[in-house]
């Protein structure tokens, strides 16, 4: 299996690029920068494992579609698609936050899993298979207090992956 996995570089993202490669998936590791994913990447090499590293906005659906792009030229598709990159925001009360502020949250963990999901569905639909794995967060089901940004993201990525998934229930793709 191929799985390409968003915000790849750190924490959880890490962590699923790790495990999967030990499963035996070749792994797509993808964040912002290129540098932590690029020496994650090798680290999973030298394991004798496959991987391989792509800078990606999630927040640009150019640079989304770009990633899988890649995924397909170096493996012939991708069998997996993970939509973990996301971004905490700042801390604090809702209306201490600019506009600016509260948006650069929304463009990265709204529009980055509206992106990928689309993106990684279109690559899917006409093999009926493949997976997509959008993950979630503090608020995807509670107010979080001093992080309203933050946690009303994941409530909608919560409530749009349910949609999605029984919207596409019977095309033989997981969501």
């Amino acid at each position: 299996k191929v799985a390409v996995i968003t915000g790849a570089s750190r924490g959880l993202g890490k962590a699923i690029a790790q495990l999967f490669a030990r499963e035996g998936a070749k792994v797509v590791l993808s964040s912002r920068t290129i540098n932590e994913i690029e020496q994650h990447a090798a680290h999973l090499r030298m394991e004798g494992l496959e991987a391989t590293a792509f800078a990606c906005d999630v927040s640009d659906p150019k640079q989304v579609e770009g990633l899988a792009r890649f995924a397909i030229q170096k493996y012939g598709g991708f069998d997996i698609w993970v939509n973990n990159a996301g971004i905490a925001g700042p801390y604090g009360a809702t209306l201490d936050l600019s506009p600016d502020q509260f948006l650069s949250v929304l463009r990265t963990n709204m529009f980055g899993v509206y992106h990928g999901s689309t993106t990684a569905m279109r690559h899917f639909l006409p093999h009926k298979s493949g997976k997509l794995l959008n993950i979630l967060g503090e608020g995807s089901k509670k107010p979080a207090p001093n992080q309203n940004a933050y946690g009303s993201t994941k409530a909608w990525i919560r409530v749009f992956t349910l949609a999605l998934a029984e919207e596409y229930k019977d095309s033989g793709v997981g969501v």
